[in-house]
C-alpha cells in the first residue's frame, strides 16, 4: 500500500500543496520473530550495530537473510546451469519449439491471473 510522505524543504507549504515534495513509500508488513543465540552472538550483533551499518539488531538479521536469500538463489540457479550443461548437446530451435514455449507461457500467465482474481 503507498503511503505519501513529506518532504521538509524551505519551499514546504509554500504552494499550498505538496506537489514537490511528496515522495511514495511503500509500506511493509513486518513480523516478530524471537531467537534465542549466546552471549557471545550478541555481544558480536551489537559490535556489528555499532559499527553504524546497522541501526539496529533486527536490521542486521534482516541483511543476514536478504544474503542468505541471494546465496540460495545463486546456487539454484548454479543447479540449473549444471543440469543444462549435463544435459547434452545443444540442438538448433526451430519455429515450432519456440511456439510451445510461446503457449506455455500463456497458460502459465492465464492460471496466475485467474489465480489473482
Amino acid at each position: 500500500m503507498p503511503v505519501i510522505g513529506v518532504l521538509p524543504g524551505p519551499h514546504a507549504g509554500a504552494h499550498g500543496d505538496m506537489a514537490n515534495f511528496a515522495k511514495v513509500c511503500y509500506t511493509m508488513t513486518m513480523a516478530t520473530l524471537n531467537i534465542s543465540i549466546t552471549d557471545e552472538m550478541r555481544s558480536y550483533v551489537e559490535e556489528r550495530v555499532a559499527s553504524g551499518r546497522y541501526g539496529n539488531a533486527s536490521e542486521y538479521f534482516r541483511d543476514l537473510v536478504r544474503n542468505d536469500q541471494d546465496r540460495q538463489r545463486e546456487n539454484d540457479l548454479e543447479s540449473l546451469l549444471l543440469e543444462g550443461l549435463r544435459s547434452g548437446d545443444a540442438k538448433p530451435l526451430g519455429r515450432a519449439d519456440f511456439d510451445r514455449a510461446r503457449a506455455f507461457v500463456r497458460e502459465l500467465a492465464t492460471k496466475k491471473q485467474a489465480k489473482g482474481k
